[in-house]
Formats: structure tokens, C-alpha cells, sequence
């Protein structure tokens, strides 16, 4: 707090100041020598969920999630101007997966449909990419619009009278498509799987409420008792 108060005192410990990466704890002076492109998120949840990805494809990513960092790094950032510092959330981060051949897009064209219906009444939009590490099945991404609208939603169920219709009304006005995506990952085994199978609702709806555990992303109650119905089903697939 106080380098970011006095220049001659960041400039005096700026370099010595340990962050969180993809690569272990380093110092900024060994984050800036890495690379001409410095890669950051600045939302803890987010890079928890980046991570593995980051680390599988020796990328680094810095977490700028804590307190005081994201303007530390900024500030860095205009000491060192031939260098690139970019923040990145889940959804800047997934330009670097890998897109699929023209090939694999007409072979999966309609497997991708089947997952689109299936979780078009969750407001998710399905995605087919390529990324490491190949044991994530998913990676999913909600807009910060998207989670306003989520929890205005959760709000309005517990609110009668005047402010649940004034939610409504907000609701109303908001855009509500496309708000949340889920990357499917086809290198992944159980992905490759699903893709050869007719029956995959459930399968597809337990991937997509495990991205939004492993992303920290708060749950519905229509969520939480999906999970709950699938898992009970599985139960009595395996039990016959």
C-alpha cells in the first residue's frame, strides 16, 4: 500500500515483491525477464480455474487476485513499456485453446447441437475446442452481466411484493442470451465418449454443473437439484 503511494519507495522494493503464477511464487523482476507478454487475471476464481490449463500448456499466467497486486503490476507495467501486460478473464483466456479442423466440425456438428439443447434452458451456449490438459473435460465462463443477472434471479424467488416486481421489471430489460459458455475439451477421453452416444443429457448437464463448481461460480437452486436428480439416477444405473 505504501509503494503504491510514494514512486521512490515502489521503486525501491517493486522488484523484490512476490506474486503467485503459473510457475510458483516469483518476484516481479523475474516475471517481467520470462517473456516479452506478461499474462494476468486479476479475479481469484478465475485463475484458480485457468491454471491448470495455464500450466499444462507453460504459459504463465499471474494472479493478481489479492489485495493490492493488480495495481502493483499495473504500475510495473509503465516501467517497462516495449513489454505487453495483458489482464485476461476465462473468456479472454480462450482464444488461446485450439480450434477444431473443418473436419471435426462437420463429424461433431451434431453432437454440439445435442449439447446445445440440452443446456439452453441454463442460458449456456456449447463450444468444442482443443486444450490441454486433456484430463478437463470443460471449462465454463460467465459475463459479469451474465452473473448480475444470476443473482438478481435468486433474489426475486425469495422476494414477494413490491421489490420482486421490481426485479422483475429489471430482469425484463436486461439482454439474457449467451451470458454463459461451456468449452467442451474433445481431447478429453469422456468427452470423445459422449460424442459417439446418443443418450448424453445426463452426462452433459453433471460436466456442465461440475465446470461451475470447479470455476467457484455460485449455483442455482435449479442447479443444485440437478445435481443431486443426476447423481441419484447414476446410483440406480449402477445398482440396476
Amino acid at each position: 500500500g505504501l509503494a503504491l503511494q510514494d514512486e521512490e519507495f515502489f521503486d525501491l522494493i517493486a522488484h523484490w515483491i512476490e506474486m503467485p503464477t503459473s510457475q510458483g511464487h516469483l518476484s516481479l523482476q523475474e516475471i517481467v525477464n520470462i517473456g516479452d507478454t506478461i499474462r494476468y487475471v486479476t479475479d481469484l476464481d478465475q485463475y484458480r480455474q485457468l491454471l491448470p490449463i495455464a500450466k499444462a500448456n507453460n504459459q504463465l499466467l499471474v494472479n493478481t487476485g489479492y489485495i493490492y497486486d493488480t495495481q502493483i503490476i499495473q504500475r510495473i507495467s509503465s516501467k517497462y513499456p516495449l513489454k505487453e501486460f495483458q489482464g485476461l478473464t476465462t473468456e479472454s483466456f480462450t482464444n488461446f485453446l485450439g480450434e477444431l479442423t473443418w473436419e471435426e466440425e462437420q463429424a461433431l456438428y451434431d453432437f454440439q447441437r445435442k449439447c446445445n439443447q440440452v443446456l439452453a434452458e441454463f442460458d449456456c451456449k456449447v463450444f468444442l475446442k482443443k486444450y490441454q490438459p486433456n484430463t478437463l473435460p470443460a471449462l465454463f465462463y460467465l459475463s459479469n452481466q451474465g452473473e448480475r443477472i444470476r443473482d438478481m434471479e435468486q433474489t426475486k424467488k425469495k422476494s414477494s411484493g413490491l421489490w420482486g416486481d421490481v426485479l422483475g421489471d429489471m430482469l425484463s430489460n436486461m439482454e439474457q442470451k449467451n451470458h454463459s459458455k461451456l468449452y467442451l475439451n474433445v481431447e478429453n477421453a469422456l468427452i470423445q465418449k459422449l460424442a459417439k452416444n446418443e443418450n448424453i443429457d445426463l452426462y452433459i448437464q453433471l460436466i456442465y454443473v461440475n465446470a461451475l463448481l470447479m470455476g467457484h461460480y455460485p449455483m442455482k437452486q435449479e442447479e443444485m437439484q440437478l445435481l443431486t436428480n443426476n447423481l441419484i439416477k447414476l446410483i440406480e444405473l449402477g445398482i440396476g
